[in-house]
């Protein structure tokens, strides 16, 4: 809880951050680890000093500082707490936090939520540990959904959009009309076993790519697409835009994942948006035409008549 007004002393500046110390909890998400790492860099330019605490000092205050030394100094989660432990040894952030600050790390030390939101390292996190993947004030638009918070009142969940992929490989298509739907970006993975009820995950090979033996291939699960009518709703179909083609469901509640290929997985994943690998069909995004992906082709056929033609007209130009 934060300190009461009454008991705070006077010339000192106090900034409150509501961190729980469990696997579960996301500090990229909502500028949690980015305004207090700002806080502190602010406060030391300013020629102050700085006491980042917790209940105990060994997780969540770490966590924080680490943060503030490796973007100081560009170290490693590694380094920056065994620095950290030559003046607090009983430091030790849990494995999330440890998982979070090396998605920090790989994003050259920024939280943002215009980096993280495109991190596909970060959807992975999210994915395993049943947060909802934090798309925040990018212009893509946002839709009420359900929300299971105490208070009962509903929160804002941004949606994703085909214009905002980052340099997709693929993309995913209506099996009936030829409507792009989605791309390889928005797909989120997660372990066999391992979703919400998740104790603790090991970060080796985690958010990179499919290990066979620990990656759970069950169907498609993705990111909330703005095209999708999740509104009002706690579950039901996703239906094609276009065709009306029913595509999957969605639960925001999230459910049991069945695993796939005779393996078991049983990962609670929340929320549950899922696509039938049958009812969509995936092609490649050809490299030389990287604006492909934003193309609707609302008014032909298929996507790749719309490819064929703008092959041709640049041709023709160019000739």
């Amino acid at each position: 809880m934060s300190i009461p007004e009454h008991k705070k002393l006077k010339n000192i500046k106090y900034k409150f951050v509501f961190i729980i110390d469990m696997v579960t909890q996301d500090i990229l998400a909502k500028n949690l680890l980015e305004d207090s790492i700002k806080f502190v860099e602010e406060a030391i330019a300013n020629g102050g000093n700085v006491l980042v605490h917790c209940e105990v000092g060994i997780s969540r205050s770490v966590t924080i500082v680490a943060g503030y030394l490796m973007r100081k100094f560009q170290w490693t989660p590694e380094k920056a707490i065994t620095f950290i432990k030559q003046s607090r040894p009983i430091a030790s952030p849990n494995s999330s936090f440890l998982k979070q600050l090396e998605i920090f790390f790989s994003l050259g030390f920024k939280a943002d939520i215009g980096t993280i939101a495109n991190s596909q390292e970060y959807r992975n996190f999210c994915a395993s540990t049943g947060n909802m993947v934090q798309y925040i004030d990018l212009g893509l638009g946002a839709s009420l959904s359900p929300s299971t918070s105490v208070d009962n009142e509903q929160e804002m969940t941004p949606l994703a959009d085909l214009k905002n992929s980052i340099n997709p490989t693929k993309r995913f298509c209506c099996q009936k009309c030829r409507k792009e739907l989605f791309h390889n970006t928005h797909l989120m993975y997660h372990k066999r076993g391992k979703g919400t009820n998740l104790d603790e995950f090991n970060s080796d090979n985690f958010g990179g790519e499919k290990v066979e033996d620990e990656q759970c291939m069950f169907e498609y699960l993705i990111t909330p697409m703005k095209w999708m009518d999740l509104q009002g709703s706690y579950k039901g179909k996703i239906n094609c835009p276009k065709c009306n083609l029913t595509l999957g469901k969605f639960i925001w509640g999230g459910r049991q994942c069945d695993g796939t290929n005779n393996k078991e997985c049983k990962a609670h994943i929340s929320p549950w948006i899922y696509i039938q690998r049958r009812q969509v069909d995936m092609f490649n995004v050809p490299k030389t035409n990287p604006t492909v992906n934003i193309i609707e082709a609302e008014t032909t056929e298929s996507k790749s008549e719309v490819i064929e033609n703008k092959t041709e007209e640049e041709i023709t130009r160019s000739t």
